[in-house]
Order: structure tokens, then sequence, then C-alpha cells
């Protein structure tokens, strides 16, 4: 089975053409959940995620992550987020075509990335991922 991906926009576009147009009803299901991939973060560009205790997301612009595995972890290649005493609770993210990575180093290549950067309440980075 082959996949492509598309933007939120493309999709509401595609699902527009294949509203019924006497029920209202969509003659398409959207069966998979949400990817916040890089596709997702540039288009959106900002919002809120709700992090656990452990670091793990638990719901992205009020949508719940239902399978860690396919809608998060395996979009990012580099997570900077989490570990001992991190508090969980709504941090607001920002794309970045200049995340840092995490990774001091003197190549700027390596030391910084597109990816998302996570903010605290009182708007301190707190961590990023990148794609």
């Amino acid at each position: 089975m082959n996949k492509f991906i598309i933007s939120e926009q493309e999709k509401n576009r595609i699902l527009g053409m294949h509203k019924s147009r006497t029920t209202n009803h969509y003659l398409m299901e959207e069966n998979e959940p949400v990817k916040f991939d890089k596709n997702y973060f540039m288009n959106k560009k900002t919002g809120k995620v709700v992090y656990d205790d452990y670091g793990y997301p638990v719901s992205v612009d009020g949508i719940e992550i239902t399978d860690y595995e396919t809608q998060w972890k395996n979009n990012f290649s580099r997570t900077n987020i989490g570990g001992r005493g991190f508090q969980g609770g709504e941090l607001t993210y920002e794309y970045n075509e200049q995340s840092s990575t995490g990774v001091n180093s003197p190549d700027p290549q390596q030391s910084n990335g597109a990816g998302v950067d996570f903010k605290d309440s009182n708007g301190q980075v707190v961590g990023s991922m990148i794609f």
C-alpha cells in the first residue's frame, strides 16, 4: 500500500469535493489518526502540546494522541525534551527552521535543523524536536 502526505488545507479541499450535496455528509471517512510530522507543523506554525510528567505528548492542538509511535515518535529524528525533573503540562510550540538539535558543534548543520521548539508559560524554551 502506497502512502502520501498532504497538507491539512489540501485534505479539507478534497473532503469538500466529496461532500454530499443533499445530506451534508462526507462520502469519505477519515480512518487514520493525525500524524504530527514536519508537514503538520510547517502548515500550523504555532500551537499547544500537552505533555505528561514522563515527557510523552498527550495531545496536540486539542487532538488526542492515540498511537504514540505512528502519530509522534517516528516523525522526528532527534528529541531534545523531557528527562529527569521534567514537569508535564501545556507547552507552546513553534515551527523553526533553525531549532537546536541539542548537539554542541561548531558546524551549524549539526547544531541546528528544521524542527519544533517548545516553550513553557514564561516563554522559556524547554526543548526541541528535529525532523
